[in-house]
């Protein structure tokens, strides 16, 4: 590999890293900025129901409305009071997904750049998977998803261990 080829590597390997630390950076502003936005009109959405079946219940040609609708009315609004705590949950477990995102994303980077991570270990591939496919490349492939698969899977230590042993660097105080 000629010193052009390595600085390319180099500079695609800064570009995805950059371009995944900005799109992360950028979606935990939004969920800083909007959640409490958002948790404010979950607030208010009993509220604004409650006020729309009571519209609803004293438009209807002014007629006495019968019991069962008024009873259906308290019904949607006891739902959305029960619903509403669990909406912030939706968000965390976005978050969630977010952080497992940008963790396989760096994964794979590092393991594009370092393929030793993978391949060094004892790997074994089932004699049925090989019949599936038809080059080496492919197998390397379904051996660099496992492993992706399995720092995804890892507790968030093991993934931190796997990161400071896969670039040889201190990540947490002793």
């Amino acid at each position: 590999e000629n010193e052009d080829d390595k600085s390319s590597s180099k500079q695609e390997s800064t570009d995805n890293l950059s371009t995944i630390n900005e799109e992360i950076f950028n979606i935990l502003i939004s969920y800083y900025d909007f959640i409490p936005i958002l948790m404010g009109f979950v607030g208010l959405f009993p509220k604004i129901i409650i006020d729309n079946e009571i519209r609803t219940i004293f438009e209807k040609e002014g007629k006495l409305i019968a019991e069962d609708e008024i009873n259906k009315s308290g019904k949607k609004i006891d739902s959305l009071k029960k619903i509403s705590p669990i909406i912030s949950r939706f968000y965390i477990l976005g978050l969630i997904s977010q952080y497992d995102s940008f963790i396989y994303r760096v994964s794979k980077i590092i393991i594009e750049k370092k393929p030793n991570i993978v391949f060094n270990k004892e790997t074994s591939v089932s004699y049925s998977e090989l019949e599936k496919h038809d080059s080496v490349s492919d197998i390397r492939n379904i051996i660099v998803e496992k492993e992706l698969e399995r720092v995804l899977r890892s507790s968030h230590k093991e993934q931190i261990d796997w990161f400071s042993n896969s670039l040889d660097v201190k990540l947490q105080p002793e």
